[in-house]
């Protein structure tokens, strides 16, 4: 992606077409800091989980890390061969994985700037699917296109493997995957409006949840890891007991929601709507406690 939000919601970064990477205060619409400019162009900017550091792919193959707090760049990661397109920051803070149109996701220590792994990733697959457990163990990518049977693997970040390549072919543009906080499944979009569950202890293929009308575009577990949140491109939600594998309750009509998640807390999902409010839902009963007006003040548009 092009910007991201830093976790706490408070600062923006945008990568844009004039070879720069800036920082701004989503409040008050300043610019915090202007990063260091270079010759190349900018293709993909993420924070990482405690918002220290914030990673830029460039289109000469580079992936620069900075300090948000002062702007300084800390490193500068090299061994792709293509633009990169695609970061994704293991939550403890530890690993960097990349995407590259040169047909590789690198594994990076952030600490060391050092590569730890090259895995194979399709440039189709690799902007939607690539997604660490929760302890960074974990990474689930995709190795291969669609026409050549593509398949979901799983690389374990501190055995520098793959452990895993999972018993499904997936489809080109529905991809969502998601690990339960505590390790125990994976959940993945598999294609004919279906997520997939496996279990990461033998990584067999456990159930398969139907009742989506539309391609499935995120998928996330609570923090309790009770339930599992998914939502496709029409606006529908939809929340699944893990214990049972069923369906549990649906949000609000289809078309209406454009975004959900679930608090930091698990205690509630927030979603904002189309009537301009943002509703939460208490998680433990589904019962709607709250719709807010959406702020409509405007703030500077960062430039």
């Amino acid at each position: 992606a092009n910007v991201a939000f830093s976790p706490d919601g408070r600062t923006l970064a945008s990568a844009s077409a004039d070879r720069t990477v800036k920082l701004w205060d989503i409040t008050s619409g300043q610019m915090l800091h202007n990063l260091p400019a270079c010759s190349n162009r900018f293709s993909a900017v993420a924070f990482s989980f405690d918002g220290q550091l914030l990673a830029a792919g460039d289109d000469k193959h580079t992936v620069n890390l900075w300090q948000v707090a002062t702007g300084r760049l800390s490193a500068a990661l090299r061994g792709h061969t293509g633009a990169v397109f695609r970061l994704e920051f293991a939550p403890d803070g530890r690993a960097l994985a990349s995407a590259s149109d040169d047909g590789t996701i690198r594994v990076w220590d952030v600490e060391t700037a050092a590569e730890r792994a090259t895995l194979p990733g399709h440039p189709l697959l690799g902007s939607k699917l690539l997604a660490f457990s929760i302890d960074g163990r974990m990474l689930a990518f995709a190795p291969q296109p669609p026409n050549q049977g593509s398949t979901l693997s799983v690389f374990d970040v501190l055995r520098r493997k793959v452990v895993a390549t999972l018993d499904h072919s997936f489809a080109q543009r529905t991809l969502a995957v998601a690990f339960s906080a505590d390790g125990q499944w994976l959940a993945a979009d598999i294609g004919e409006v279906t997520i997939g569950i496996w279990s990461t202890a033998t990584w067999r293929k456990i159930a398969a949840l139907r009742g989506h009308a539309g391609m499935i575009d995120a998928l996330e577990f609570s923090p309790d890891g009770r339930t599992l949140l998914s939502t496709d491109h029409t606006g529908a939600v939809k929340l699944w007991s893990v214990r049972a594998w069923k369906e549990v309750a649906s949000l609000g009509p289809a078309s209406y929601w454009s975004r959900a998640r679930f608090t930091p807390d698990g205690n509630a999902v927030v979603a904002s709507g189309e009537d301009r409010r943002v509703h939460i839902w208490k998680a433990s009963t589904f019962e709607e406690i709250e719709a807010e007006i959406a702020p409509t003040t405007q703030t500077t548009n960062p430039k």
